[in-house]
């Protein structure tokens, strides 16, 4: 699987990596920081996160090359 997704990823394969990495890092960081913030405003955590994850989604979009 994860050679069929490097296939398709335009660049060098190491950066990628490093990338994608830094990517979950940052999903961590969002998830644990925003506790706070979402118990003032009545609303959950996960709202947070599925907000950042889709900015990476859509981050990604336009490196991966479609067939």
């Amino acid at each position: 699987m994860l050679q069929n997704i490097m296939s398709k990823l335009k660049g060098d394969r190491w950066i990628w990596i490093i990338v994608i990495i830094l990517s979950g890092w940052s999903l961590l960081a969002v998830y644990s920081s925003v506790g706070t913030l979402a118990y003032k405003e009545g609303k959950g955590t996960e709202m947070y996160l599925l907000k950042h994850f889709s900015i990476i989604a859509v981050g990604f979009i336009p490196h991966v090359s479609f067939p």
